[in-house]
C-alpha cells in the first residue's frame, strides 16, 4: 500500500512488513519493520504516520512511525483485555477516512484517550453484529460489504439515514469466493468483488432493472387411479377436472423468471382446506391424495430471487361425491333407518320369546332330569325292596324244601320201623298225622303272600284266568315262575320227579299252549301282562 513518501511502498507478508522502494520501475527492499514477525495480511493506516496490522488469532498491532516512516514507539499489540470480543477474526479497514476494526460480534472503534475499544452503534444498527469478512467506501459515501458470504451495499439515503441495499445482489452471492473475501473500488462506476473464478464487476452508478411482473404457469396436471391409470391434462385447454376421492392429482408448475431461476421458490395453498399459504420450496411440482369430496381450487405464487413475489394463478377442480353419500343413498339410508325401528320391537318381541321358550325348556329340562333322577330314586327304592321280598320268598321257599325234607326223613324212619315194631297202629296214627301236617296249607299261605308282592298278585291273576287250575297246579306254576328244577319242585309238592313231568304236561294242556311254546316263558309273559 502507498505512503505519505512518493515511490515508497509498505508491503505485509507472512514474516512481517517491509518497505520497497520504485526507482525507474525497478523495485527494491529498503528495510523490514524490526520488532515484528507476525503474519502482517490486513494493515490500514489511521494517518500519515500510525499504521494498524490484525493478525488472524492475536489481534490488532499499532505501529507509530516518524516521517522517514521508521519506528518512532514500540509496537501495540491489543486484544480481548483492550475491549475486543476476542483475539481471532479481527480487520482493520478505513470507511471515508475513519478507522474501523471488524470482530466476530460487530465493527468496533478505538478510543485514543483510554486506548480502548468499544461498538461502533451507528454501524451495528444497519449491519447487525455479526462478522463482516470485507468492507470498503467510495466518494459517495457507499459501504459496500461481503457478509455471510453475501454483498451488500449500504448507501446514503439521506442525512443521517442509510439504506441497506441486499437482494439485487442475491444473483451473485453464490459466485463470490468462500476462502478470502475481497473488495476493491476502482472508480465511482466499477467495484470488483473477488470471485471463486475471477472478478464480478459492479456499476454502482447504473441502475438495476428487476422485473417485478411474472406469474406462475401450470404446465400439467396429472391424476392416477388405484389401479395405476395415469391421465395427462393440459391446463390451458381444460376448465376444471372431475376425479373420485381414490384418485390422486398432481400439478406441475414452473415460473418463467430467468434472473436466477434457480433459485425460484414457489408457494401453495389449497382452498377451502388451507387458510394459510405454505412454505416456500424450490420444488415445482405439488400431489394431492385421498382429498374428501368437494370442490377446490389451487393457488400457486412464486418468488424471484430478489424476494419479490409473482401473481396467484389458480386451477379449480372436483372431487365427485361417492355413490354412498349422495342424496339417493341417504333417503334410503332413512328408509332402513325407518325399516329398522319398526322391525326393532318385532325382532326385540321374538327374541324375548324365544329366550323365554329356551328360559321354559331349560326348566322343562330340569324337572325331567329331575324327575328321571327321582324316578331312578324310586326304582332303586322299588329294587332294593323287591330284593328284600325276593331274598324273603327265597328263605320261606328254603324253609318249606327243609321241613318238607325233614317230615320226609321222619316218615322214612317210621315206616322203616314198622317191621320191628308191635303197635302198627299207633304208627300209622303218626303216619297220618305227618300226612295231614304235609298237607297242612299255612306255610304256603305265608309263600303265595310273599311270591304275590314280589310279582304283583301273579297268583291271584293265575286263578282268576279263565281256565280254572287246581291249588297244586297254581304251586306247580308258581315253582317254574321262579324258574325252580324238576327236583327242586318234587321236594316241594313231595311228589317224584316223574309226576313233575306229568303235572308240567297236564298244566300246558288246561293252557292250551302251542307245542313249539315254552312253559316257563308263557309263564314269565303272563307275569309281565
Amino acid at each position: 500500500m502507498n505512503t505519505k513518501i512518493p515511490n515508497l511502498v509498505i508491503s505485509g507478508d507472512y514474516r512481517g512488513i517491509s518497505l520497497f522502494s520504485n526507482n525507474k520501475d525497478n523495485w527494491s527492499t529498503i528495510r523490514k519493520v524490526e520488532g515484528l514477525e507476525e503474519s502482517s495480511r490486513i494493515m490500514e493506516f489511521e494517518n500519515d504516520s500510525t499504521l494498524w496490522m490484525t493478525h488472524i488469532s492475536k489481534g490488532a498491532f499499532r505501529i507509530e512511525f516518524n516521517s522517514n516512516l521508521k519506528i518512532q514507539k514500540k509496537i501495540q499489540n491489543f486484544g480481548k483485555n483492550n475491549g475486543l470480543p476476542s483475539n481471532i477474526m479481527i480487520d482493520v479497514y478505513s470507511l471515508n477516512n475513519k478507522l474501523v476494526i471488524t470482530t466476530e460480534k460487530g465493527i468496533y472503534d478505538f478510543n485514543e484517550s483510554s486506548k480502548t475499544f468499544s461498538p461502533n452503534l451507528y454501524f451495528n444498527k444497519w449491519l447487525g453484529t455479526e462478522y463482516i469478512s470485507d468492507i470498503a467506501s467510495n466518494d459517495s459515501n457507499s459501504i459496500f460489504y461481503i457478509q455471510h458470504k453475501k454483498f451488500g451495499n449500504l448507501y446514503q439515503k439521506g442525512f443521517g439515514t442509510f439504506e441497506n441495499e441486499t437482494n439485487i445482489f442475491k444473483h451473485i452471492n453464490k459466485f463470490i469466493s468462500d476462502d478470502l473475501a475481497n473488495i476493491s473500488i476502482l472508480d465511482k462506476n466499477n467495484v470488483l468483488i473477488g470471485a471463486k473464478e475471477g472478478f464480478i464487476d459492479y456499476n454502482p452508478n447504473k441502475k438495476l432493472f428487476i422485473n417485478d411482473n411474472f406469474k406462475v404457469l401450470l404446465r400439467k396436471v396429472e391424476t392416477q387411479s388405484p389401479t395405476d391409470s395415469l391421465t395427462t391434462y393440459n391446463p390451458s385447454y381444460v376448465d376444471e377436472i372431475k376425479i373420485t376421492e381414490t384418485h390422486s392429482i398432481k400439478f406441475h408448475y414452473a415460473a418463467p423468471y430467468f434472473d436466477g431461476f434457480e433459485d425460484l421458490k414457489f408457494s401453495y395453498r389449497l382452498l377451502p382446506l388451507d387458510e394459510h399459504w405454505s412454505k416456500w420450496t424450490n420444488s415445482g411440482e405439488k400431489e394431492f391424495t385421498h382429498l374428501p369430496f368437494g370442490k377446490y381450487t389451487l393457488e400457486i405464487k412464486a418468488q424471484n430471487i430478489y424476494d419479490l413475489e409473482s401473481d396467484v394463478s389458480n386451477f379449480s377442480f372436483e372431487v365427485l361425491t361417492p355413490w354412498y353419500v349422495t342424496n339417493l343413498a341417504k333417503i334410503s339410508y332413512l328408509i332402513l333407518i325407518l325399516i329398522s325401528l319398526t322391525l326393532l320391537p318385532l325382532i326385540q318381541r321374538k327374541k324375548h320369546r324365544k329366550e323365554k321358550l329356551i328360559i321354559y325348556e331349560k326348566k322343562e329340562l330340569a324337572l325331567k332330569i329331575k324327575d328321571e333322577e327321582i324316578t331312578k330314586l324310586e326304582h332303586e327304592k322299588l329294587k332294593t325292596e323287591l330284593d328284600s321280598k325276593n331274598d324273603q320268598l327265597t328263605t320261606i321257599t328254603m324253609h318249606l324244601v327243609k321241613n318238607n325234607d325233614f317230615i320226609k326223613d321222619i316218615q322214612n324212619n317210621i315206616v322203616s320201623s314198622l317191621n320191628q315194631v308191635d303197635s302198627k297202629k299207633e304208627l300209622k296214627r303218626i303216619i297220618k298225622t305227618i300226612d295231614k301236617e304235609l298237607s297242612n296249607n299255612d306255610s304256603w299261605d305265608q309263600f303265595a303272600y310273599h311270591f304275590d308282592q314280589v310279582h304283583g298278585n301273579y297268583l291271584k291273576k293265575l286263578s282268576e284266568n279263565n281256565i280254572k287250575l287246581s291249588p297244586r297246579e297254581i304251586k306247580l306254576a308258581a315253582f317254574l315262575r321262579m324258574n325252580m328244577s324238576s327236583k327242586e319242585i318234587s321236594k316241594m309238592l313231595n311228589i317224584t320227579s316223574r309226576g313233575v313231568e306229568l303235572a308240567r304236561y297236564r298244566l300246558r294242556k288246561k293252557l292250551k299252549l302251542e307245542r313249539e311254546q315254552n312253559l316257563v316263558e308263557y309263564l314269565i309273559e303272563l307275569d309281565n301282562s
